[in-house]
């Protein structure tokens, strides 16, 4: 979460435990070289925070703070990511470009006051780089 007041900048940092749910497909390639697609939904549970002030210390008392015990600590959302995978002997080495979108705001919306903004959802862009390694040698076929 950033907010930006005057030209001072307050970044909350949220860490989660994420539970990702999603179908792969080999769309095309080569026995080795094959081109996928990632899509599902996954759903998290923040467990740790920390807020910075980037520009100036002296706002603290107007900064927008997540605190784990007053807000929203779960989060839900769709997963969709691309990419390419190449199969070795011992395993799959995969490179994906995936992109992340959560439906439950982080922050509670208050339409009174402008302490929070209306929409307050994570949205996570991303690059992997992944070794799988199969569990038999049936799941390589």
């Amino acid at each position: 979460i950033t907010a930006d007041f005057n030209q001072f900048t307050f970044i909350n940092k949220i860490n989660y435990l994420e539970f990702p749910v999603y179908l792969h497909w080999e769309i095309f390639g080569t026995e080795k070289l094959k081109f996928f697609l990632d899509l599902g939904v996954y759903t998290a549970w923040a467990i740790s925070t920390s807020q910075t002030t980037v520009n100036s210390n002296s706002l603290d008392q107007n900064q927008i703070l997540y605190d784990l015990e007053k807000h929203n600590r779960g989060d839900f959302g769709v997963y969709v990511g691309s990419g390419l995978s190449y199969a070795f002997p011992f395993g799959t080495l995969q490179l994906e470009g995936n992109f992340k979108s959560g439906f439950a705001n982080i922050l509670p919306a208050n339409h009174i006051t402008k302490d929070n903004p209306v929409v307050s959802t994570n949205q996570v862009p991303s690059v992997q780089l992944s070794f799988l390694f199969p569990f038999s040698k049936q799941s390589r076929k």
